[in-house]
């Protein structure tokens, strides 16, 4: 309709007419374009805020799996640092059932991995939609860190298995109750727990331990700055002070 009269103002040789339509097409258009504008803005804005809030989420069940490992870990690496100690020390009551858990020094526990949410961000390129250079460096700090604990890990727990067969050596044999054991395998929890090399992989896993410690610590870290920047509060304290351990 609109064409019609434009072209009707043409044949009539009015310029002000069409003049006045050429303006009403303008802002018609400038309109449509500020629409549609506007919607994609609240579209984005809607979904930034849906993938913050699935952030959040994500990061509030990793903060508590996170705490739980460092207080686990801490637990394994005192288990071994006070057993080495008492060996050491002569200080050891090897029928005591308290021994055969002390020398459960060599658990170990998995990285808690990364965050799907984040790999979903980073393959489609939409971490520009979060609007905080802030919390995306975070982000992008903490899969990095994810990805090499994983290698660490793996790395670790390879030469803490393969150097502590000592130890699981007397923890085997710790395991059975004093009144089960025969006199041999009394002897040989004896001779074993004495030896050398049981301390020796003791102060080892230690060490391995403590240096997994700093990974679970530094995840932790991240994972508490990723939920404030997400106004969420950070109860990495609380966590650490509470909870299952081992």
């Amino acid at each position: 309709m609109l064409l019609r009269r434009i072209t009707k103002h043409v044949k009539e040789q009015n310029w002000f007419a069409v003049g006045i339509d050429f303006v009403i097409v303008v802002i018609g258009v400038f309109i449509g374009i500020q629409v549609a504008n506007w919607n994609e803005s609240r579209s984005e804005g809607a979904r930034a805020e849906s993938i913050k809030a699935r952030l959040a989420l994500e990061f509030i069940d990793m903060e508590s799996n996170v705490a739980r490992h460092v207080r686990n870990v801490t637990d394994y690496r005192d288990l071994a640092n006070g057993l080495a100690e008492d060996l050491l020390a002569g200080a050891v009551d090897l029928n005591s059932p308290e021994f055969a858990d002390r020398t459960m020094a060599s658990g170990w526990h998995a990285p808690s991995g990364g965050s799907n949410t984040v790999v979903e961000l980073i393959n489609q390129g939409d971490m520009d939609l979060l609007g905080s250079p802030d919390l995306v460096e975070l982000l992008l700090e903490f899969q990095s860190t994810s990805v090499r604990h994983f290698t660490a890990s793996a790395t670790l727990f390879g030469e803490a298995d393969q150097s502590s067969k000592a130890v699981r050596d007397v923890s085997i044999l710790a395991a059975i109750p004093p009144e089960r054991r025969s006199e041999e395998f009394t002897a040989s929890l004896v001779e074993r727990a004495s030896a050398p090399d049981v301390y020796v992989q003791l102060v080892n896993m230690s060490a391995y331990l403590e240096i997994d410690l700093d990974w679970h610590e530094s995840t932790l870290d991240l994972a508490c700055g990723i939920l404030q920047e997400l106004g969420e509060p950070c109860k990495a304290s609380g966590l650490l002070a509470s909870g299952d351990r081992l």
